[in-house]
């Protein structure tokens, strides 16, 4: 029997090509290119001297920060394609539309799943930092009911918390007022925190939501029974990228950007998000966002 990586060379036929169905990723390399060529040597700039692109035109240190966050955001939307062609040739697969598959290959092709929907996720969040640094950024307010949105994310989260070990509660005051937010990218946050807390919680261990007026405010609480995080980290934990050393440990794997982008949100809605936390002791999440916008939000991300 051949190897894979060394066909039989008695076999002179010749195999068709199977059909390119991923766009090419010429593009990602070509936007590389430019990258290298117009910000490499912008980097050790002080900020307000002015440098020199290809064309010789005169361009801030700014305007090649926001130069690199339009490339990071074409190369994130040259990533989705492929990406979305993975996942939905492997969701055909695993459904079995191409043949039976023994246990064990629907273990690895698990596996492959949760790799390619990690990837998704996290392009997806590069996408939204990068126009959001680029000021397209546009909060979709209307009237947000609070009880509503609790229930969607312990709906959202029951599975996980389920598989993970993991109790989740809710206490919910009575009588809270209805708020002008934008009720997607609030329960965004929430499901963030919450997934969070999951992850850094022992089997047996409580995930709690609670959620009260303070002031002219609404009051969010995420608390969790979970490892906590060290006093060094916690200057830290909405950073981008930054993970805290028992991050390896979590139940399932992160990137950086989930408390990142919590943060960008909240304070679009004028809000302000803090942590509270010791090792050993778990860790409280709280968040605030005003009942009546403040302001109105500028511009959007798509």
């Amino acid at each position: 029997m051949s190897h894979p990586d060394h066909p039989d060379s008695s076999d002179s036929s010749e195999q068709p090509a199977a059909p390119c169905v991923c766009p090419s990723i010429q593009p990602l390399a070509d936007v590389a290119d430019i990258a290298d060529q117009s910000l490499d040597d912008l980097a050790d700039q002080p900020t307000g001297i002015l440098a020199r692109t290809d064309d010789q035109a005169p361009v801030s240190v700014l305007a090649a920060q926001r130069m690199q966050g339009n490339l990071i955001s074409m190369i994130s939307h040259e990533l989705r394609t492929p990406l979305n062609t993975i996942s939905g040739f492997l969701e055909i697969v695993l459904d079995g539309q191409v043949g039976p598959l023994n246990e064990r290959q629907q273990e690895f092709l698990g596996y492959v799943r949760t790799g390619a929907q990690q990837l998704t996720t996290l392009v997806e969040d590069i996408l939204f930092i990068s126009k959001a640094d680029a000021g397209q950024f546009l909060l979709r307010l209307g009237p947000v009911e609070i009880p509503v949105l609790v229930e969607s994310v312990l709906t959202a989260l029951h599975g996980a918390a389920e598989r993970a070990g993991v109790r989740l509660e809710a206490d919910v005051a009575p009588g809270l007022p209805t708020i002008e937010a934008d009720g997607l990218r609030v329960q965004q946050v929430l499901s963030n925190l919450v997934n969070n807390a999951i992850k850094f919680t022992n089997r047996g261990g409580v995930a709690r939501i609670t959620v009260r007026q303070d002031g002219d405010a609404i009051l969010f609480q995420v608390s969790d029974t979970g490892r906590g995080i060290a006093s060094r980290d916690l200057k830290r934990i909405f950073e981008r990228f930054y993970q805290s050393d028992n991050a390896g440990e979590a139940q399932t794997g992160g990137h950086g950007l989930g408390l990142a982008i919590a943060r960008l949100i909240v304070e679009q809605h004028h809000g302000h998000i803090w942590v509270e936390s010791a090792l050993r002791r778990g860790s409280t999440f709280s968040f605030t966002i005003p009942v009546a916008p403040l302001v109105q939000p500028q511009q959007e991300v798509d």
